[in-house]
């Protein structure tokens, strides 16, 4: 299970290339705008309504704030050059797929 769990989290084998890289920074941070998001909807909906006070005040407000800062980026780093990721995957997928490898362009 501690195996299982490392891989799914650690993303040990993915990281090994440079695509996986990538996908590890978007995997966590989306792992990291899911979880300031729920946080956010607890902080309004619980503590705001049900409470009357707000847990997310202050420096922990601003910690908070930075933390989803850095995922966005990991999350958008991506969308600074979308066509040539684009491109970077498709000749990938070509190149990979054994139809295509005959082909004389790649």
């Amino acid at each position: 299970l501690s195996g299982f769990l490392s891989e799914v989290f650690g993303q040990s084998k993915v990281r090994q290339t440079g695509a996986g890289k990538m996908h590890a920074a978007l995997f966590w941070g989306f792992i990291l705008l899911f979880l300031g998001t729920a946080t956010a909807t607890l902080d309004w909906d619980v503590g705001h309504y049900l409470f009357g006070e707000q847990f997310l005040r202050g420096r922990i407000y601003l910690t908070y704030k930075l933390i989803l800062d850095v995922a966005g980026a990991a999350v958008s780093w991506d969308s600074l050059s979308p066509p040539a990721d684009v491109t970077f995957f498709m000749i990938r997928a070509l190149r990979r797929t054994p139809v295509l490898r005959t082909c004389s362009l790649l």
